[in-house]
């Protein structure tokens, strides 16, 4: 486990090196240009994150029945891994209850970005899991456009500089702090060009599957 945990840490450091060495310090590049978020490389831009998802909404805001057998529902942040979750603590609700989720749009589907955005706000997961799984409200559901990098955004979101803007900027609540999704859709990102996302997804996609394969045996073990 202690070997697997460290292979784990070491590939994430190396996809956030290389985030940070192409998106952040724009090493190599040579021509910049003026934009919203200061210099950036020409032919970049900068746009709004609700531009380039499909989907980004939240899950459901009623709680259902808890049973004893049944299907996985994600209730709070608590059930969250660093990349994955802990099934085992999650609670179970019935096929009926479950169906009208995913008619609601709670179900969490592969390649969808999971952020939690309500009390301990920030944390995200790339879904790479086949379990049929629903979430309650406390987590939000972020799927890119097709043409544009869920293995990116996952990263950029997870950048300490901008999770300061989510959750300072963009919290609310007197209650229970939370990110607003109306604010979460108007963030402002960086959009590099194609070329550039494509070969960015080519290297780290590789790294996201084997640390997914290193967590599912850790889980196992």
């Amino acid at each position: 486990i202690d070997n697997l945990q460290n292979q784990n840490r070491t590939l994430e450091q190396m996809a956030q090196a290389i985030f940070k060495s192409w998106f952040v310090d724009f090493d190599g590049v040579t021509e910049f240009e003026d934009s919203e978020l200061g210099k950036i490389p020409k032919g970049w831009s900068v746009d709004k994150l609700e531009n380039v998802c499909s989907k980004i909404t939240d899950g459901s805001h009623f709680s259902p029945k808890e049973e004893t057998n049944g299907v996985k529902m994600i209730g709070t942040v608590k059930n969250m891994n660093e990349h994955d979750f802990d099934f085992d603590s999650c609670k179970k609700i019935s096929d009926e209850d479950y169906h009208k989720l995913v008619k609601n749009g709670c179900k969490a589907e592969l390649g969808d970005i999971l952020l939690s955005k309500d009390g301990t706000m920030g944390l995200s997961i790339l879904y790479q899991n086949t379990v049929n799984l629903v979430l309650l409200s406390s987590i939000a559901i972020i799927k890119t456009n097709e043409n544009f990098s869920n293995y990116y955004l996952k990263i950029l979101l997870s950048q300490k500089n901008n999770l300061s803007v989510l959750i300072a900027g963009h919290s609310s609540g007197s209650a229970l702090p939370r990110i607003v999704l109306k604010d979460l859709k108007t963030f402002q990102l960086l959009i590099p060009n194609n070329l550039k996302l494509k070969k960015f997804d080519n290297i780290i996609q590789h790294m996201y599957t084997e640390i997914f394969r290193n967590s599912q045996k850790i889980e196992n073990l």
